[in-house]
């Protein structure tokens, strides 16, 4: 039955599935000829921890992690990626982003409140990545690695009310997830200093552990009261098997 669903749903939305294959194919060019022009980093400055993956790879447990730590300020999707120009890489000089712009936050308000580090999950940033990295002095990015079919199994079984217009179909899903892989290959072929790779296992089962790592990696103290020993979230999917087998992967 969901698979019926899904099927009805992509044909009503074939168009929007087109546009999309246009559009990772325009970024993944893109990025593959860019030239890194990072700024020099300024310790004193609110620092930007985008916690990257495909829909359903597992950001969102990340985040709630680092909800409870006071001194960071999380802002799960809502942040305004439109407001950068996405033009080619043409220029000699990168343009300096604003934060308030990106995150309706700057940065006076944030140290203000206590707020040194500031998270987003929104998957959609890895398509402005390379804008993201020359823009901002003090960025990071976290990639969260998950089975690729407990994350095409997930994404399959998701109704939206709007866009992920790729979810409805093995094709598109497969073709979102290359291109997610690809890009942030490139990028860690080209910024591997400003990146950081986290099994979404040890999310579950060990947070501390993480919490640790990432504080070394963007210099930062995260100390957090009460780290939970483990999540009861499950690791598997339970549509893994039956998604691998309907569509043979």
């Amino acid at each position: 039955m969901l698979i019926e669903a899904n099927r009805i749903k992509f044909k009503g939305i074939a168009l929007n599935v087109k546009q999309l294959t246009k559009k990772y194919a325009t970024v993944t060019n893109r990025i593959e000829r860019w030239s890194p022009n990072l700024q020099c980093q300024d310790e004193s400055s609110v620092k930007q921890l985008f916690l990257l993956g495909p829909s359903r790879s597992g950001k969102s447990s990340l985040e709630k992690l680092l909800i409870g730590i006071p001194n960071v300020c999380p802002m799960f999707e809502n942040i305004n990626l439109n407001s950068i120009d996405i033009t080619d890489h043409g220029r000699k000089a990168s343009k300096k982003l604003d934060m308030a712009e990106i995150f309706y936050h700057d940065e006076i308000g944030l140290s203000d409140n206590g707020h040194n580090l500031i998270t987003s999950t929104s998957p959609e940033s890895i398509f402005y990545i390379d804008h993201l990295l020359d823009g901002f002095v003090n960025s990071f990015y976290i990639l969260v690695e998950r089975d690729q079919t407990d994350i095409a199994s997930e994404i399959f079984k998701q109704e939206y009310t709007n866009g992920n217009f790729y979810s409805y179909a093995h094709s598109s899903i497969r073709e979102y997830l290359n291109t997610y892989t690809v890009i942030w290959k490139e990028i860690k072929r080209k910024a591997p200093q400003r990146l950081l790779e986290i099994k979404y296992e040890d999310i579950l089962t060990n947070p501390q552990g993480i919490l640790e790592q990432i504080g070394q990696f963007i210099s930062a103290n995260l100390q957090l009261d009460h780290v939970p020993k483990h999540s009861r979230r499950k690791k598997i999917s339970p549509f893994r098997e039956h998604y691998a087998l309907r569509f043979k992967v």
